[in-house]
């Protein structure tokens, strides 16, 4: 009679479970798959730009649209990222479906017109907005919601940047930085490695990033030279305050454009800026996405990995076109400015700390990122996934060097109220 009675209690966890699973498995799949129509839309996007300059003089008009768009539907959403960090920390409201497809079109909107903008917070945050609408379809418990808005974190990440082993990590540490719960790590594996396979098969494509190194010169700590781990230390350093410079200017702006009473016209004004900017110093490279030349022989990530010489204020140009941008209400990603910051400083600052420029742009696109989103173990792996495992040793100590000289606070607030 007992073990009768004990059978309809065993069952309701389990089903729990199942349901659990099968809404990871879905929203890794739909996230992938979203994954890759937002890479092929955003590369059109970025094409019709890069071809008709005078898309540039819509940017105001486009502005305008993304506020209109998110003072019109968004409501809660209007938090992206912070929003997430904050239901999976403590549940409440839930995360609503209309953030993924809010994110993806105002993306493209600002890359349309031109705006400093990056994929990573429209990627986890179409994996959270498809996560947050699957939980609430499969009736899950609090934690069951929290793994699937995890997972839906990760995939979004796997699959716009092509760094799942990254994207998996990235999501457990950036929502608890100080004290990451891994126990959740093996779904968010599975579930950025659905992601990305669904994604590339797809058709997303992602950029190929190549570090040539030369033989190092001088004594080694076996296969690690000693002078590289001293210049990956001292770079690290560099990046982390970089990073701070990243997080402070872009809270700084945001207060700007906040005091201007009339919320539509903070992108109006924003647009106006990044134009006036674009004029003034004669070149459209700090514009857009960054990873290849905007025009032939701009500064890119590309050419920064590369052995081209860069203006040494390059990385400084991007972090005030892109502050600009967000902080004035265009929507898009901080992550591939961030690269295109710390790979450009990296490239100026080799030399001085007697790196490979290709090295020191490696080890910067990395670390500014590591120090200013708090994640330097996704970073690292995020870094051996672009430019292979001989960066490794020097990666690491870059990116936990940059987190660690960057201070206290990273670009998403959700993550500083909960270390107070």
């Amino acid at each position: 009679m007992s073990g009768a009675l004990e059978s309809p209690v065993e069952a309701p966890p389990a089903g729990r479970h199942v349901r659990t699973a099968v809404a990871i498995l879905t929203t890794a799949g739909l996230t992938g798959i979203a994954g890759a129509l937002f890479l092929r839309a955003l590369e059109a996007v970025t094409h019709w730009h890069r071809a008709e300059p005078r898309l540039l003089l819509l940017l105001p008009l486009l502005g305008l649209g993304v506020w209109w768009i998110y003072h019109r539907f968004a409501g809660t959403a209007a938090r992206g990222t912070n929003l997430l960090i904050d239901e999976i920390q403590h549940p409440t409201t839930g995360v609503p479906f209309r953030l993924a497809p809010l994110i993806f079109v105002t993306t493209l909107l600002t890359h349309l017109g031109g705006g400093s903008a990056g994929r990573e917070g429209t990627a986890v945050q179409m994996g959270g907005g498809i996560g947050g609408g699957i939980s609430g379809r499969f009736n899950l418990t609090p934690d069951g919601t929290r793994l699937v808005l995890l997972s839906g974190m990760a995939a979004g990440f796997g699959a716009v940047f092509g760094t799942p082993w990254a994207g998996a990590v990235f999501a457990i540490e950036s929502i608890q930085p100080n004290r990451p719960d891994w126990r959740r790590l093996p779904a968010c594996i599975v579930a950025a490695w659905i992601g990305h396979l669904l994604c590339l098969a797809g058709g997303g494509l992602h950029a190929e990033y190549r570090v040539l190194l030369p033989e190092a010169a001088g004594p080694h700590l076996g296969p690690i030279s000693l002078s590289w781990t001293i210049g990956s230390l001292t770079s690290g350093i560099a990046f982390g305050l970089i990073a701070r410079a990243y997080v402070l200017a872009g809270k700084s702006v945001s207060r700007g454009f906040s005091a201007i009473p009339w919320p539509w016209m903070r992108p109006v004004v924003g647009a106006a800026f990044l134009m006036l900017l674009t004029w003034g110093l004669g070149t459209r490279a700090f514009l857009g996405l960054g990873a290849t030349p905007m025009d032939p022989g701009d500064v890119s990530i590309a050419s920064a990995l590369g052995s081209a010489e860069l203006p040494p204020w390059a990385w400084a140009a991007k972090l005030a076109f892109t502050v600009i941008t967000l902080g004035s209400g265009f929507k898009g990603g901080e992550v591939t400015p961030l690269f295109f910051i710390g790979a450009t400083a990296g490239n100026v600052l080799s030399p001085v700390v007697g790196l490979p420029s290709g090295l020191g742009a490696a080890l910067g696109l990395a670390a500014v990122f590591a120090g200013a989103s708090r994640t330097p173990a996704a970073c690292t792996l995020m870094g051996l996934e672009l430019f292979g495992l001989g960066v490794g040793p020097y990666l690491a100590i870059a990116c936990h060097a940059a987190w660690l000289a960057s201070g206290q606070n990273g670009i998403y607030e959700a993550q500083n109220r909960l270390r107070h």
